[in-house]
């Protein structure tokens, strides 16, 4: 909920904003999470109980699906997020020494890893999944709407993603929701933008059109936003501080009209 608040500081750079609204409520976020996470038996800092959004995974002792974990993707993903933009606003020159606890709590945190397939890990262990390839990628969080997960950056994390996406086609789900979209559409402008031949996006811009107007009618508000906070990803870029557009001959690899795929 906080990540729109530091997006529109960094759209704007409105320090007043910062100061009065979107860091208190930032701030509080951060301590919230600090008072729940608590050590694992390997003396990591985790959530616990939580679960990844809408998938199970076999527990290997009685070998049937199960929920609860500790620890999810998601939740290290989005601790993360915090903990990096809550820190960010150290330059509003307050509460340093808040800042230094944040992170330092990062780097006991579980990090993403990557399962046995070469796919980001949804569990903090590499279990195996009721639905394998299931739809919702809740545990590319931190590639699409966060962006610790980038080419550059994170290059081996990445290509996890790529294959976590690639997987959901192999297993016969088709990426067609915003959960699943958003992703997709984000991991195909990220490598556009560094200049890759192979960027086709993993469906159709029938199946684009399709969710959309399906997400409209059904007033799914959470699918369609996370369709429409990936697609500026295909025409701009934030590089040191400054909004730039992408190329025409980059954007003609996502237009929603013709042959070509988005």
């Amino acid at each position: 909920i906080t990540q729109p608040m530091f997006e529109h500081y960094e759209f704007n750079g409105d320090q007043a904003f910062l100061r009065k609204t979107a860091y208190p409520m930032m701030k509080e976020s951060s301590q919230f999470v600090l008072d729940i996470l608590i050590r694992d038996q390997k003396n990591r800092l985790v959530t616990s109980p939580s679960y990844s959004p809408e998938n199970n995974y076999v527990d290997p002792v009685t070998g049937k699906g199960s929920k609860l974990t500790y620890a999810p993707t998601m939740d290290m993903e989005i601790i993360n997020d915090l903990f990096i933009r809550t820190s960010a606003a150290k330059i509003l020159h307050q509460d340093v020494k808040f800042a230094d606890t944040l992170s330092n709590t990062m780097k006991q945190l579980v990090p993403v890893q990557l399962a046995k397939d070469g796919s980001i890990q949804e569990w903090v262990e590499d279990y195996k999944e009721t639905e394998p390839g299931y739809r919702h990628v809740s545990h590319l969080f931190a590639l699409h709407p966060g962006d610790q997960i980038t080419p550059l950056k994170t290059p081996e994390l990445f290509e996890g993603a790529r294959k976590t996406l690639a997987k959901c086609l192999k297993m016969g789900e088709r990426v067609r929701d915003g959960a699943g979209l958003g992703p997709s559409i984000s991991l195909s402008a990220l490598k556009t933008e560094m200049q890759l031949t192979n960027t086709s996006l993993p469906c159709s811009k029938k199946a684009l059109h399709q969710t959309c107007l399906i997400c409209i009618l059904l007033s799914r508000s959470m699918a369609t936003l996370a369709i429409l906070l990936a697609l500026p990803r295909c025409y701009c870029k934030v590089r040191k501080g400054r909004l730039e557009t992408v190329p025409s001959n980059y954007c003609r690899r996502f237009r929603l009209s013709g042959q070509q795929e988005v």
